[in-house]
């Protein structure tokens, strides 16, 4: 008897803490403090680790009010054309050749993800809606540096028969191990400038909204030419998997990756052969041949890891393979 009179009093506690905890949810409802959103106000489009592409409201402010020009039918080779366009000077990168060194602000992997899935936004989002990004990719920030990951996020838009977008971060250093809640990715403002140390360079395609700097503006009859204006018109918006398109860009990046390392390997290769090549000099060209395909399979199994195609132990386990060839 007393011990059913124990089990019925902690379930009555129980079911009481039950209750408080519902009513106290309620309430921070009703206060707005725990806010749901609204599916059809938010949606996000594609997610990798704390990168992503979403549709969210708009922000408007006094002196741009007008809204947007969305739904739009934009080809996703349209836009990785005007997005590959977009350039931008880093401080202290500078090259032997022409002194600063404009870098792609889209990497060839994020036009890939860009093209596919701002097209299928654009058509999607209405006119009080933007869509926000951020991407990280592998960039050349110097003539002879290695790849280094940077993101960038902006707030894209369409509007007046042009690609907006307003960066909030360009080209800032990226780690996979920063924690997103410590360090928030600080998102474009049409109410607020950013400001950063990268600088983006204009040209007659990329232009500066009122001389703002994180305001960018795609001139997309500039980019028009008789050779491509057919292609870029008549393309569909992609229908392919995302399963597909992964595959494709991971051959197109392996493709290239093939072509850099033969060259490289060609311009090692002395222009007059000597007689007798010394065991010495032997080994310093192996060397040299083994750190490029060394920083090459590194790069391959990164971009494997990241697109989900090798799982993370795989990935460790290769790379200490590598190094340990290397030492």
């Amino acid at each position: 008897m007393k011990c059913y009179q124990v089990g019925r009093l902690h379930k009555i506690r129980i079911s009481g803490l039950t209750l408080a905890l519902t009513v106290f949810t309620l309430a921070l409802t009703a206060c707005g403090l725990i806010k749901k959103d609204d599916t059809n106000a938010y949606q996000t489009l594609w997610r990798f680790q704390s990168q992503y592409i979403r549709i969210e409201p708009s922000e408007q402010s006094a002196s741009n009010s007008s809204s947007n020009d969305h739904p739009v039918t934009l080809a996703a080779a349209q836009i990785r054309t005007m997005l590959a366009a977009i350039q931008a000077q880093l401080p202290g990168k500078s090259s032997f050749i022409t002194g600063r060194k404009s870098v792609e602000v889209f990497s060839e992997d994020d036009l890939e993800d860009l093209g596919e899935v701002l097209s299928q936004g654009l058509a999607r989002a209405g006119p009080d809606q933007d869509i926000v990004i951020f991407k990280a990719g592998y960039h050349r920030t110097g003539a002879a540096s290695l790849p280094e990951k940077r993101g960038s996020a902006a707030r894209v838009f369409y509007r007046d028969g042009h690609l907006n977008l307003i960066f909030g971060e360009l080209l800032a250093p990226y780690s996979e191990t920063a924690d997103p809640r410590l360090d928030p990715v600080q998102q474009g403002s049409r109410v607020k400038p950013a400001t950063f140390q990268a600088e983006i360079v204009t040209t007659p395609v990329v232009e500066l909204l009122d001389g703002r700097p994180d305001w960018v503006v795609l001139n997309q009859q500039a980019l028009d030419s008789p050779g491509d204006t057919e292609e870029r018109t008549a393309a569909p918006v992609a229908t392919a998997t995302t399963e597909g398109a992964e595959q494709q860009a991971l051959r197109r990046r392996v493709d290239k990756l093939e072509k850099q390392l033969e060259v490289e390997r060609q311009q090692q290769e002395p222009e007059v052969i000597a007689p007798a090549p010394s065991v010495q000099n032997s080994e310093v060209s192996n060397d040299k041949s083994l750190e490029v395909t060394a920083e090459t399979r590194l790069v391959m199994l990164k971009h494997l890891l990241e697109r989900g195609l090798i799982p993370e132990e795989v990935y460790r386990e290769r790379v200490e393979k590598i190094l340990d060839e290397e030492l």
